[in-house]
């Protein structure tokens, strides 16, 4: 073989083994950030569930108040319960006339 030969070959086999070696530095990097990207959001999906079922947990809280309140003002008649619990607004509890 020719000198400009075996310099071509071995400049090519250089350049390939660096564009290999780049190649998987770059993907690795890729990768990993992408994992990280991917735990990060599964993390704020579960604390944004938390905060929605804790939000959830309050608001029954205050309608089980609600309904407790009008029991105790109907001397525990189940149907005031049963009025308000399907429409708290349209109830006669919370009609006040003049």
């Amino acid at each position: 073989m020719r000198l400009r030969t075996k310099f071509l070959v071995s400049l090519v086999v250089v350049i390939a083994g660096l564009t290999c070696a780049t190649l998987f530095v770059v993907r690795r990097g890729a990768q990993e950030r992408a994992r990280r990207e991917v735990q990060e959001e599964a993390l704020n999906a579960v604390l944004t569930f938390r905060v929605l079922q804790h939000d959830h947990e309050i608001a029954l809280s205050h309608k089980a108040d609600l309904l407790a309140s009008v029991a105790s003002m109907r001397n525990g008649d189940s149907t005031a319960i049963q009025d308000v619990d399907e429409d708290p607004w349209q109830s006669d509890e919370f009609h006040f006339c003049c």
